[in-house]
């Protein structure tokens, strides 16, 4: 992705991804933070995606 002078990397990146913005750390952080926890220690050989649509 090429930018132009003056143009925002985070807005472009929000342009292309269907939730209209980009992740907040702690939403990243919290999803590393569930796969961690006791709540999935039952969860076995699954990619968890956490990209608000863009691999659609």
């Amino acid at each position: 992705m090429s930018l132009r002078p003056g143009e925002d990397r985070a807005a472009r990146m929000a342009q292309t991804n269907p939730s209209r913005r980009v992740a907040k750390l702690e939403e990243i952080a919290a999803a590393a933070r569930w796969l961690c926890s006791d709540e999935a220690q039952y969860l076995v050989g699954h990619d968890l995606v956490v990209d608000g649509g863009a691999s659609i």
